[in-house]
């Protein structure tokens, strides 16, 4: 008996055990890149809302503190729906790259962000 053999209980098989925990496992997983795919989408929408409605006519640290904002919105947006773009497609090298970019991008634009509220800029709005 090999290490790790699956052990079947009497009057199952082994074969539809597997297909159904198979399928389970591929549900989840869909379910899991529609939402991903979904909550991207939706901050990427957020992302547009705060370009059309930023304080960019002030100038100076108020429209980098706008900019910053809306750019961070924009790409852990884009990295959420290509995570689960690469889910639905199979496509591991594309999910490590959203992974990578998104959670990088997400922790650099943050500490910019919080360099300039640290300075004292804040946008019209907060």
């Amino acid at each position: 008996m090999r290490v790790g053999a699956l052990i079947q209980l009497p009057g199952k098989s082994s074969t539809v055990s597997n297909s159904r925990a198979m399928l389970w496992r591929m549900n989840d997983l869909l379910w899991l890149a529609f939402l991903l795919v979904l909550l991207g989408a939706a901050v990427v929408g957020a992302g547009v809302h705060a370009a059309l409605t930023g304080d960019w006519h002030h100038g100076g640290p108020v429209t980098a503190l706008a900019y910053l904002v809306t750019f961070r919105r924009m790409v852990v947006g884009l990295a959420l729906a290509g995570a689960g773009f690469a889910l639905l497609a199979n496509i591991p090298w594309l999910l490590w790259a959203s992974a990578c970019i998104g959670v990088g991008e997400l922790l650099e634009s943050s500490y910019y962000i919080g360099v300039l509220r640290y300075a004292g800029v804040t946008s019209i709005r907060s």
